[in-house]
Order: C-alpha cells, then structure tokens, then sequence
C-alpha cells in the first residue's frame, strides 16, 4: 500500500514505515499524519471526535481502521463503505466508490441513489482500436453496471460539463466561463487511446525515411565487422614491424660480427 501525491511539481510517496496508516484525505499526508499523532492511540491525548475537515476526517479514518476487531468484522468492500460514509461531508460528498483491486471490480454509489452498482472490468474491451465508454453515475441501476454503459461523444461529455458546472454556479461555488467549458468538454477528443508501440519500435514515417532506417540500421550491423577488421589489420601490421625489427637487428648483428672477424 501506498499514498502518492505530487507537491510542488515533485513526486512524494509514503509506504512502508513512512505510511502510518493507508488513508488519505485532502491535506498532505504529511499534515496529516503530524495531526494524527494528537490523538489518542497514535501518540497523543486528545480523543477523536466528528469532524468534516480534511484533517479531521484523516483522523477519524484511521481510527476506524485502527478500532477494535469487532469493527473491523465483515466484508472488506462493506467495511471501506462504513468509512467512508463515516467521513462523508453532508451536502458536499456526490458519491463513494471502493476499488477491488484483487478482483478487478469497482463499487460505487452516489448520493443520491444510495443503490450499491458495480463494475468489472473484466468485462470490458481495452483494445485502443474500440471506442471509449462511458456510464453516468446518476444513471439508475442495480447490481452489475457495464450494460449501461454507452459509447463516449463529445455531445455528452459537454452535457455532462456544462450541467455540473451550471451546479457549481447555482450553488455559488465556482462560474466558469463557456469558452472554458468547452475546452474541458473536447479535451477526451484531443487525447485518443494509443496502443503501446510494437514492432518495428521505429516506424518510418514515408518509404525514404523507411530506407534511412534500414541503411543506418545496416550500418549499425556493419560496424562490429569494421572494428574486427580494422583491429585485425592493425595486430597485422604490429607484427610484420616486429618482424622486420627484428630481422634488421640480426643482419646488423650478422655484418658486425663478420666485420671484427676480418683480420
């Protein structure tokens, strides 16, 4: 298990002995956890108590993991539920999902269809060649979801951004302007799937640059060859001027001794 957040443009991961408690609100996790550490059953004095503060709710979360073994009994999908309804902030949490990870599968409600749905993504196609899906969490079902799901149009995502913004404006929490909703709504469209590259890892663009490719290829082969022989050729060359040294050192050798023999 793991928290990941990226803090000022840097990658911050806290697991293992760094990772007090696998829980995560919307403070740093390390303002939480210096929080946390108040408490009691963490270090400090003061007893957990209903808030709906980041920090607050960090708190209580980890109490409820760290409770007695009697709260802790059922299924870990209905378990995670319990906490999170725990820490819901009234009027402000839209929905709650536990992802199952061993299981592939995503539980999920809203607020206002309280109605337990879920996904397995087994049950999907992820070819990047097949077209997005998508399901609307207000959309009303019961039990497996992934027949409601429907192909993904800008047409829909607009509506879905221009009708959870006119929520935001009504609500009095943030307008944007239309220009930027409609930037949002075609960001999906401007971002096709792309399937991981496979062979060739290079993948010419027109037949002269397929041709580069292949000639620099080649030579690429090409030149463990040349080294051999260049390296060949070189040893060659040392030993035949080894060779010579030595011979001319023996014929000099030879005409001095002939030489002291003449009388």
């Amino acid at each position: 298990m793991a928290t990941v957040e990226f803090l000022a443009g840097q990658f911050v991961c806290h697991t293992g002995d760094s990772l007090l408690v696998p829980v995560l609100t919307n403070d740093t996790y390390e303002a939480s956890a210096a929080y946390l550490c108040r408490h009691t059953g963490f270090g400090g004095s003061v007893p957990p108590a209903p808030s709906s503060t980041s920090l607050g709710r960090f708190t209580n979360a980890a109490a409820m993991l760290r409770g007695p073994a009697a709260l802790r009994r059922g299924k870990p999908d209905q378990r995670a539920f319990q906490i999170l309804h725990a820490v819901a902030i009234p009027n402000y949490t839209v929905w709650s999902i536990v992802y199952d990870l061993p299981r592939g599968r995503i539980h999920f409600h809203t607020t206002a269809d309280r109605t337990l749905r879920r996904v397995d993504l087994g049950d999907f196609d992820f070819d990047c060649a097949r077209p997005g899906r998508l399901l609307d969490l207000a959309t009303h079902c019961k039990g497996h979801a992934a027949g409601r799901f429907v192909d993904y149009t800008t047409e829909l995502n607009r509506a879905l951004v221009r009708g959870t913004f006119a929520h935001y404006r009504d609500a009095k929490f943030i307008e944007l302007p239309q220009p930027v909703q409609e930037h949002l709504a075609a960001i999906p469209s401007r971002c096709p799937a792309r399937p991981p590259p496979r062979e060739p890892l290079v993948q010419p663009a027109s037949s002269t640059r397929q041709e580069e490719c292949r000639m620099q290829l080649q030579r690429s082969r090409s030149l463990p060859k040349f080294a051999l022989a260049m390296i060949y050729v070189a040893y060659t060359l040392a030993v035949l001027s080894f060779v010579y040294i030595v011979a001319a050192f023996r014929l000099h050798d030879g005409e001095g001794r002939r030489s002291r023999a003449t009388p």
